[in-house]
């Protein structure tokens, strides 16, 4: 077995940089989940630690938006929008923030008695007790909130 699994290692023999092991990486594995079955079917665990990092490709500017108006035409046209956005962008229509004093993971704490607030998007938690995770979520039903 052991044969078999260094026939299929990930080289990285030569890598000095983290931009080296992209570059393996990015030739060997066309997508993350082909990196991530790797590893798990291999027990790769050196690039565990590194995922997030490895999976990095350089995004390229599209030559043809250049201002505001480009980018209002492209909203308006296009069917599939994804927006990303920073920690704190819902508090001004009302849902606390994750880690202030009187924020989420403090009351999940306190009112849900778990043994740390992260346990409310841990899959095991919930499969053992999901009713801290279907209250809570209740509080957050669409509709409550404002803009």
């Amino acid at each position: 077995a052991s044969t078999d699994m260094r026939q299929h290692w990930v080289d990285l023999d030569g890598c000095q940089t983290l931009q080296d092991v992209q570059k393996v990486l990015h030739t060997r594995f066309q997508t993350s989940q082909q990196l991530l079955d790797y590893i798990q079917t291999y027990r790769d665990t050196r690039l565990l630690k590194i995922i997030p990092l490895l999976m990095e490709r350089p995004r390229h500017k599209l030559p043809h938006v250049n201002s505001l108006d480009h980018v209002c035409d492209l909203v308006s046209t296009c069917k599939n929008i994804l927006v990303l956005t920073g920690a704190g962008v819902s508090v001004s229509a009302g849902i606390p923030d994750f880690r202030s004093s009187d924020g989420i993971y403090r009351r999940l704490r306190d009112e849900f008695g778990m043994p740390s607030p992260e346990c409310m998007f841990d899959r095991e938690y919930f499969d053992r007790n999901p009713q801290p995770f279907f209250s809570f979520a209740h509080e957050l039903w669409p509709g409550r909130f404002s803009p």
